[in-house]
């Protein structure tokens, strides 16, 4: 998705919902944060140009995180140039799907965001009001994604559910203090521990593992809520993983 729309649905989201922006108003109060939308409106180019790298940026990044990846600038800008074709291609082709434009300008943005039901507008005394739909469908329910991309929709919805989770399972191993290498416990006490319930706390165990940086003595997705086990952290690996930082 182009930045300018997860710019729309921030500035329709945090109006109070018994005054929702009008369509005008949002393009107002968008050109207002956004200088390159001045003056062009809705007409205004969806895409931001990539900024690129160079040999000297890169090399600060990879002292500061001691990262080894020798691909030099013109190597990683045209890699995401070619990411960022392709992501846009597919786009463009989700959205012909739903009947709206290939997302060019702002406005083709919006009314993706509008065909996938994320944004709603209706009519009032001649002005069309937008809102955030409560209840938004599933990616899956309205654009006809492949099986590879329906399964990345399920993981992205199983980080967002259980993520936030797992960090209060982190937290028992002391990162920033003794950073314990091991907790032995089980999901009924884990559960207590952290306020949370059993299943929960075995999600985001199972999150934690997935991730490459936990690994337990047993099957966590069988175990029994009163059954012992031991869970083990590598923080060598977890302080290089978690490192957010990617290039393409």
């Amino acid at each position: 998705m182009p930045e300018c729309g997860i710019v729309l649905v921030g500035q329709i989201a945090t109006r109070d919902a018994d005054f929702p922006p009008s369509v005008d108003e949002l393009i107002n109060r968008l050109s207002f944060g956004s200088p390159s939308v001045q003056g062009r409106g809705w007409d205004t180019q969806a895409w931001e140009p990539l900024e690129p790298h160079t040999d000297e940026s890169l090399a600060r990044l990879r002292e500061e995180l001691g990262d080894d990846d020798d691909r030099d600038a013109a190597t990683i800008n045209a890699e995401e140039a070619a990411n960022r074709e392709q992501f846009r291609s597919r786009l463009d082709e989700l959205a012909t799907g739903l009947g709206v434009s290939p997302l060019v300008t702002v406005r083709d943005v919006f009314d993706y965001l509008v065909a996938c039901r994320i944004i709603q507008t209706h009519e009032q005394d001649g002005v069309t009001l937008c809102s955030i739909n409560p209840t938004p469908p599933l990616p899956g329910e309205v654009l006809n994604l492949t099986p590879e991309e329906n399964a990345k929709e399920d993981h992205i919805r199983w980080t967002q559910l259980y993520e936030q989770p797992s960090f209060q399972i982190i937290e028992l191993f002391d990162p920033e203090g003794a950073r314990h290498e091991e907790l032995t416990t089980s999901l009924e006490k884990l559960a207590k521990k952290i306020s949370l319930d059993v299943e929960t706390v075995r999600q985001a165990i199972l999150w934690l593992i997935e991730q490459g940086h936990f690994t337990a003595s047993l099957d966590i997705s069988t175990a029994e809520r009163y059954e012992v086990f031991t869970l083990r952290v590598d923080w060598e690996k977890f302080a290089k993983d978690r490192i957010d930082i990617r290039f393409a």
